[in-house]
């Protein structure tokens, strides 16, 4: 005999909106952007990634509008759509550089296959699917 219960698709589907509504989407998103990283050059050697990125960010719309400065007279939604088009061009390469080296599409894949990250996803899974069982 097998302990294996079946479920179907619309079981998973209300299980992940459930998972979603409870927050644990958004908690597991912060948990990664305040994970430490190092750093070189003048940059802090400790900081988040959030800050780390939001740091590079701004230094690279700072550079491209100083290359470019006709940037900051046009329609504030075409700046904004430009500038996101050049930095996510290319899997963030322009955010890269000597003094802060993050790879983040390495980053984040890193983050999304750590075994203890799906650990902790099945274990919230579980215990919702254990509260819907068992009210």
């Amino acid at each position: 005999m097998s302990n294996v219960v079946e479920y179907d698709d619309q079981d998973a589907v209300k299980l992940a909106e459930s998972f979603k509504k409870q927050g644990y989407l958004d908690k597991l998103k912060n948990e990664i952007l305040r994970t430490k990283t190092e750093t070189s050059g003048d940059v802090q050697m400790s900081q988040t990634f959030e800050e780390a990125v939001k740091k590079t960010v701004a230094e690279t719309v700072k550079q491209m509008v100083s290359e470019n400065e006709n940037m900051i007279f046009k329609n504030r939604g075409t700046t904004s759509a430009l500038i996101e088009t050049q930095v996510l061009k290319d899997e963030y390469a322009m955010l890269r550089n000597d003094q802060i080296a993050i790879d983040i599409q390495k980053f984040i894949s890193d983050k999304l296959i750590d075994n203890g990250l799906q650990e902790e996803i099945e274990n919230e899974l579980n215990k919702l699917q254990d509260k819907k069982e068992n009210p």
